[in-house]
């Protein structure tokens, strides 16, 4: 009985280690945010992105300093991200508008008729119409919870108004100017 029962737990010791050996990670994660996972490969793509674009706006020394300074932020700014799109996921905020409003403005400032135009302007740079909209929406998102929470800890009362004022008059006063 002790034979057979050794037996037993050696199988089932042998075949628990090879399904564990077997089980395939899908993705490691770099950060939880609160109940969201940041992945690898979403740190990876948001390198790559900062990457490209320093390389196209900067080359030899300065790429190197600006690379390394932001590159040490990128999972910072990430988990930042995360959480302002949590708040204001929480706050119930909509940009709808406000999305559609930029895209409208985005369209007549490079002269598109039609969203099929932007959409092939888009696929020029790499993306497509509905990324561009998300991202669009989660910077504007993002940029709304930054105001509201700036202004709700952000008070002057009038006397500071009347001490600056009286402390930098000449960024108050104008020239004389005279006329025929």
């Amino acid at each position: 009985m002790n034979k057979i029962r050794k037996i037993i737990v050696s199988v089932l010791i042998f075949s628990g280690a090879t399904f564990l050996f077997t089980q395939e990670i899908v993705e490691a994660i770099v950060a939880v945010v609160n109940d969201e996972v940041i992945t690898l490969s979403q740190y990876k793509a948001t390198h790559e992105e900062l990457l490209q674009s320093l390389r196209a706006q900067l080359q030899g020394e300065e790429f190197r300093k600006q690379y390394e300074g932001l590159r040490k932020n990128i999972l910072e700014n990430m988990i930042m991200e995360a959480l302002l799109l949590q708040e204001a996921k929480k706050q119930g905020i909509n940009v709808n508008e406000q999305v559609n409003m930029a895209i409208q403005k985005i369209k007549e400032d490079y002269n598109l008729q039609t969203d099929q135009d932007l959409r092939r302007e888009l696929a020029k740079q790499g993306m497509d119409l509905e990324s561009f909209r998300k991202r669009m929406e989660e910077d504007i998102l993002k940029q709304n919870i930054i105001f509201s929470e700036v202004g709700r800890s952000l008070v002057v009362d009038d006397t500071d108004v009347v001490n600056y004022y009286k402390q930098h008059p000449d960024e108050f006063t104008v020239p004389l100017e005279y006329t025929l």
